[in-house]
């Protein structure tokens, strides 16, 4: 439950559409918490991939983003209405992790070599334009 297909591609709806918002909080672990509200139609799985007909909207979300500005955390409470007034909240929390630097492989060699059975640059004949 909480992040299906259809809610991940609503992701920059959703942030773009969070009402509310108070923060900056600091957290302890160094991210920065944002606190607002968000609309079923722009996170339609924050209960169940297919629960938009009995989740309760609005409900609480709270954005963390680390100090690059990047978004790690997403976390949201919202009611199951098929369910008895306050009996089945549903909290959910979604996070997203970044590596490091991308290690390019080393560059393979467009000629062999000619101790390899290759051709030298040099003489493979007239240059462009010479």
């Amino acid at each position: 439950m909480g992040f299906d297909l259809g809610s991940a591609s609503r992701l920059p709806d959703l942030l773009e559409h969070l009402s509310d918002v108070i923060g900056p909080f600091p957290e302890a672990d160094g991210l920065s918490r944002y606190e607002g509200m968000a609309d079923i139609v722009d996170y339609p799985g924050v209960i169940v991939s297919d629960g938009r007909a009995f989740t309760s909207s609005p409900f609480e979300i709270r954005i963390f983003l680390d100090g690059s500005g990047r978004l790690v955390r997403i976390e949201a409470v919202a009611a199951n209405l098929n369910a008895a007034p306050d009996t089945m909240l549903v909290e959910t929390k979604v996070s997203f992790t970044f590596g490091g630097p991308v290690v390019l492989p080393e560059p393979a060699p467009l000629i062999e070599a000619p101790d390899q059975g290759g051709v030298p640059a040099d003489e493979l004949g007239p240059k462009a334009g010479g």
